[in-house]
């Protein structure tokens, strides 16, 4: 939680790719962007493979076509050859249709936007960003095809497990998005507090500022890099049910993503002036973040946590890229 980054989608060079759809409107690619749209347009590929990883959960792939179970079949049996489970429940499957268990329909932002749509009347407050890479490469190569392996850092017990809990995962995701608020709302006051103090060339200052601060009207909904906005949980029948032990998990991970993403405000803190206001707020946040890491370990047996090593993560996805490109090869012959 201490020692994680990400950044905000609109600063990633996955999702700044411009986009003009209905009220979403998005021109601020990175420079890293730049380059790889250029690069896009110049080799017009035939199979484009982004790195991707998730924290926990157990594996899962996401394609723009389906590929035929005889392939997902090789995948599952790679994730098993290497003891990496396979995720059938992630965040996707909100908005994005199931190829098979575990392999999702690549999402877009076009797509995510119609989703929001149902429930909210301005998705464009809610996307701060711009379009997916692999959107691009689709406006200009149609039978381009595009895979995304997202494997997990760290392995549970609980990974994947269909067995039901005693808990509505409705009840349990309202419950932490109301955390989440919590936590949101402690850094939006710390900063006005101590903005003038803050060290504005610091990436944690951008990180804090374009994914809280800036777009502080939309946490009632909430935060464009949350996978759940309240009215989705609210009334998506896919929430109305008994969870299971792998959504528990799940859920609980993506409360753990927030938290990680949160103590970047105190990693700014750490690295600014340090003034009366910048300490004060620092041991406020770092207390509410302490307690809610312990509140994650009170359903969580974090202890069974076990590490993926890099040479397990390496072989699996050069391992299911080569599976998905056989699949590609063996069409053309056919």
């Amino acid at each position: 939680m201490r020692n994680s980054h990400r950044q905000e989608p609109r600063d990633q060079v996955e999702w700044s790719f411009p986009i003009n759809y209905k009220r979403l409107v998005f021109n601020e690619p990175t420079r890293e962007t730049r380059v790889l749209q250029r690069i896009l347009e110049t080799v017009l590929p035939d199979f484009y493979y982004t790195l991707h990883n998730t924290i926990a959960g157990g594996g899962f792939f996401l394609l723009n076509c389906d590929i035929g179970q005889q392939y997902y079949q090789e995948l599952y049996g790679l994730l098993r050859r290497h003891r990496i489970p396979l995720q059938a429940n992630s965040s996707h499957l909100a908005w994005c249709p199931q190829f098979a268990q575990g392999v999702v329909e690549l999402t877009t932002t076009r797509r995510l936007y119609d989703s929001l749509e149902k429930t909210t009347p301005h998705p464009e407050r809610l996307l701060h960003s711009g379009g997916l890479s692999s959107e691009y490469l689709a406006s200009i190569k149609a039978n381009a095809v595009t895979f995304v392996a997202e494997l997990p850092y760290v392995k549970h017990p609980s990974d994947g497990s269909t067995r039901e809990t005693t808990r509505n995962l409705r009840q349990v995701r309202l419950r932490l998005d109301a955390e989440n608020k919590f936590v949101a709302t402690v850094i939006i006051e710390e900063w006005d507090k101590v903005e003038p103090d803050l060290d504005r060339n610091s990436p944690f200052y951008k990180k804090i500022f374009n994914g809280v601060i800036s777009v502080k009207e939309s946490l009632c909904e909430g935060l464009p890099s949350w996978p759940f906005k309240i009215q989705e949980i609210l009334f998506s029948s896919a929430h109305g049910k008994t969870m299971t032990e792998g959504e528990q998990l799940s859920a609980y991970l993506q409360r753990f993503r927030m938290l990680c993403q949160s103590h970047e405000f105190v990693r700014l803190l750490k690295a600014s002036t340090q003034t009366a206001a910048v300490t004060r707020a620092t041991a406020r946040v770092e207390s509410v973040l302490d307690d809610a890491l312990e509140d994650i370990g009170r359903t969580i047996d974090l202890s069974l946590m076990e590490a993926v090593d890099h040479d397990t993560l390496a072989k699996v996805q050069l391992g299911s890229g080569l599976i998905v490109l056989n699949s590609i090869l063996s069409a053309r012959t056919s």
